[in-house]
């Protein structure tokens, strides 16, 4: 049993019998979890009051799609669809629809966040409920949402304040992407130390998540650095974002598409980092730590590879910047490339800078260094 841990959870359904069924039963079918409290609200209105409010501190909401009879309170099926859709907006919460119309929730179970279980199987209700629990998405996002108000407090007292009155030149627009922009830098810039709790920068070391935007970002179209996945095989764009797309959009089905710039997309092909020799032979033997090191750090004469760490769905992989081939632009739009991720700053920045050198580089012989060290030291009197 896990010692110390409270979990609630909110119960929404117009039967009273189900609320007193499942109140009772929920902390007794959970109890190896910790403490488990069920609070029950019979009307729509008064759970979504009650979720939308800022002191609402859920684990998991269980809830059905329909409150009423619809033949007599002319409640429409999909009520409770409709306000998990806006709870959306105010609250990240699991969310178990239990309900005996299971067809209204088409397309919604993406467990354990959101799951849809049928009245006619309880059992399945407390595995869901246990998957969501244990999930902790809900902690997660009620300290993410306490650790980004109190550094957006801070920021906006520490930077935004002593800047305002030249901000104020600017037209609102303006002012936003200031900040946005000014926002963005400054929470990168920060993590919480394991020992000390206080907010300090991050150092050198990166860690693998800090690499990529995953899932990709949405409504701007691909951009350099775009990790695709094409059966197999993985490749990453390196043509520059301002030249995929034109400012010019149009309209297809109700949503706004970039119209495209260039007629063909620079990709270069990302393999397997064990599948390289000198990685390899570390992975074989142990030996060759200081090859493998260089490979993966881009050093000097390895500059032709660019490590991308494994994160989530993304194995170790290594951009193969002598292996490039491009494709019509179209490829971006065929369902068969798949958009995995988004390579961040300054990652992408730095590929691309190593790309250009790599392209760009002009070889010439090397001098003997070893007569050439010699020659600098002073001549020795005593030699004839």
């Amino acid at each position: 049993m896990t010692e110390n841990r409270q979990f609630r959870i909110l119960v929404v359904d117009d039967k009273q019998e189900h609320l007193d069924s499942l109140k009772a039963a929920i902390p007794v079918m959970l109890s190896d979890l910790g403490n488990v409290e069920v609070e029950t609200r019979s009307s729509f209105p008064e759970a979504e009051l009650e979720l939308g409010s800022p002191q609402s501190h859920y684990d998991a909401v269980v809830l059905d799609v329909m409150n009423g009879d619809p033949a007599t309170d002319g409640y429409e099926p999909t009520q409770g669809v409709d306000l998990y859709k806006r709870l959306r907006e105010v609250r990240w919460v699991p969310v178990v629809f239990y309900t005996g119309l299971p067809g209204q929730c088409d397309g919604l179970h993406t467990p354990p966040l959101v799951a849809v279980v049928s009245k006619d199987e309880p059992s399945e209700l407390f595995e869901q409920l246990r998957a969501a629990l244990e999930s902790g998405a809900s902690r997660t996002a009620r300290e993410l949402l306490h650790k980004l108000d109190s550094r957006l407090r801070g920021f906006l007292g520490l930077h935004a304040a002593p800047n305002w009155n030249a901000y104020q030149k600017l037209d609102p627009q303006e002012i936003e992407r200031v900040l946005v922009g000014r926002l963005a830098a400054y929470l990168r810039d920060w993590d919480e130390p394991a020992k000390s709790g206080e907010s300090e920068p991050i150092g050198h070391v990166a860690v693998p998540a800090s690499y990529y935007l995953l899932p990709p970002l949405n409504g701007s179209g691909f951009r350099a650095g775009s990790i695709l996945k094409h059966g197999a095989e993985w490749w990453i764009v390196l043509t520059p974002t301002c030249d995929l797309y034109t400012n010019a959009s149009t309209l297809k089905q109700g949503e706004k598409l970039r119209s495209p710039k260039a007629s063909r997309v620079l990709l270069a092909r990302l393999s397997m980092v064990d599948t390289h020799p000198k990685i390899q032979k570390f992975l074989n033997d142990g030996s060759g730590i200081g090859e493998a090191r260089r490979v993966l750090s881009g050093h000097q004469d390895e500059t032709r590879w660019f490590y991308l760490p494994s994160f989530l769905s993304i194995p170790n992989l290594l951009v193969d910047l002598e292996f490039l081939q491009t494709e019509p632009h179209s490829v971006l739009e065929d369902p068969e490339w798949e958009r995995i991720a988004d390579l961040d700053t300054p990652y992408i920045e730095s590929l691309l800078a190593r790309q250009s050198h790599w392209r760009g580089r002009i070889g010439k012989p090397d001098l003997d260094w070893t007569i050439q060290l010699n020659s600098l030291k002073p001549e020795d009197p005593n030699q004839p």
